[in-house]
């Protein structure tokens, strides 16, 4: 019996389309080498494909839209609505840490965050669990 080093060696001898280092015999039938390179090359197109589809931007920023309206009217908009949830005590815009803006949504606890959308007219929401928002005492 061959140890399964040889056996992986000679599977990846076949995908290459190689002949074998053992002086042209192989470990595997024939029927099932072919059955073995076909799969092999399947998959190594498949990997290939989806390294392909998931690469990302390098500079890790989002790509904005045309149309997209500024993000000071977007918050005219929707700010009000927002303020109106329960668990809401405030909307701001900000800034993720690539310089990208966003708008920031203040809320009480993690039960109120699942409710807020994650983008307004293409902009993205990020949450902040701030708790309830108190006056400081002496009135400044």
């Amino acid at each position: 019996m061959a140890s399964r080093r040889a056996v992986l060696a000679e599977v990846c001898t076949f995908a290459l389309g190689a002949r074998s280092a053992r002086g042209g015999r192989f470990l595997v039938p024939p029927r099932r080498r072919t059955r073995f390179r076909i799969l092999l090359r399947a998959a190594a197109m498949c990997a290939m494909l989806g390294a392909s589809a998931c690469e990302q931007r390098r500079d890790n920023r989002e790509v904005p839209p045309v149309n997209r309206p500024a993000i000071e009217k977007v918050l005219e908009q929707h700010s009000q609505a927002l303020m109106q949830r329960a668990g809401v005590v405030g909307v701001y815009q900000s800034a993720r840490e690539d310089g990208t803006p966003a708008i920031t949504v203040m809320v009480l606890d993690s039960t109120v965050a699942a409710t807020i959308p994650r983008q307004l007219q293409g902009y993205p929401v990020e949450i902040e669990i701030s708790g309830p928002i108190r006056p400081l005492e002496g009135g400044r």
